[in-house]
């Protein structure tokens, strides 16, 4: 299904994946509606419709989704600050936001929608790999319980408001604009530096998929009108070593490498593969070329200081 001349309406549309998507969205020709508590940001694409609006204020939500009536919706937002989210009791107020945001979107007419999950709702330690089909859903954070929680109870309410909907369980995306404390901007922030570049150990293995593949997936989700739960994972593990392996011949200082300095966390695998079988259905075959999304990262920070600049200019 074309995405052209179709009213899409993006919550997070300035985060990390979001960014990206839009980017997506509108280059398959959508009008794109982003929705923010804040204005636009300095950089904002002109071409992007934005509206000011708390989602946890019920009345001024409903409205504005009525006066919009997108008949797609994207939703995002979520709480996500790095080394907090996993915790944060702003978590639970989301489950409402969310639910509330779909049966908005519902009433003006809305068609399909593609919601955020994550791979955080399934159970880590059930026997590999995980996969939406049947990998239990037994989260160990307060972030995974209400997003599988709030995955649950929107997909049943999707399907009786006739709403296609697609929950996407993300797995480890990474990539310009991720939040500075994460895996690989942390590394690049301290191999720049000439600092220790310090990581967990180096044969922890995860499925991270480059954010730009991400935003292709999410837009691939959205043309085939998918309705219901599926994984958005690459289906390749990659060594949190290589990563740092990659980013240090980039800046010249292998010697900086600090692997197993940092402890494993409690209760996670060392190595956690994702199936993405429903993705594959739709007709993903791209395989993820992480060396060049890791440089993009590297390019990313390097130029960072003179957009500063020009910003304050």
């Amino acid at each position: 299904m074309a995405m052209r001349g179709e009213r899409v309406l993006v919550t997070g549309a300035d985060g990390f994946i979001g960014r990206p998507l839009v980017a997506r969205l509108r280059a398959a020709g959508a009008e794109v509606h982003a929705l923010s508590r804040r204005g636009a940001p300095a950089m904002a694409a002109a071409d992007v419709h934005r509206h000011r609006v708390d989602l946890f204020d019920a009345v001024a939500r409903a409205r504005l989704v009525a006066w919009l009536r997108p008949s797609c919706l994207v939703h995002l937002a979520w709480t996500t600050a790095h080394g907090r989210y996993w915790h944060d009791p702003a978590n639970l107020g989301w489950v409402d936001a969310t639910l509330g945001l779909l049966d908005d979107f519902a009433a003006a007419g809305g068609s399909r929608a593609f919601m955020a999950g994550s791979c955080a709702e399934y159970d880590w330690l059930d026997a590999p790999p995980l996969e939406a089909r049947r990998t239990r859903l037994r989260p160990s954070t307060l972030y995974g319980r209400c997003k599988a929680e709030t995955g649950r109870r929107a997909l049943a309410r999707a399907q009786q408001h006739g709403v296609r909907l697609a929950w996407g369980r993300i797995a480890f995306p990474f990539g310009p604009g991720e939040a500075p404390g994460r895996l690989v901007p942390s590394l690049v922030r301290a191999l720049r530096a000439g600092e220790p570049a310090c990581f967990g150990p180096a044969d922890t293995a995860r499925d991270f998929v480059p954010v730009g593949d991400l935003a292709d997936m999410i837009a691939l989700v959205l043309r085939a009108s998918f309705h219901g739960a599926l994984d958005l994972a690459s289906g390749r593990l990659t060594e949190v070593g290589a990563i740092a392996g990659t980013l240090a011949r980039l800046a010249g200082r292998p010697d900086l490498l600090r692997p197993g300095a940092l402890p494993p966390r409690d209760g996670e695998p060392l190595r956690l593969p994702i199936e993405p079988h429903a993705l594959r259905e739709l007709g993903w075959r791209r395989e993820p070329d992480i060396d060049g999304a890791l440089q993009a990262c590297f390019g990313h920070a390097a130029a960072a200081p003179s957009d500063r600049e020009a910003m304050r200019a």
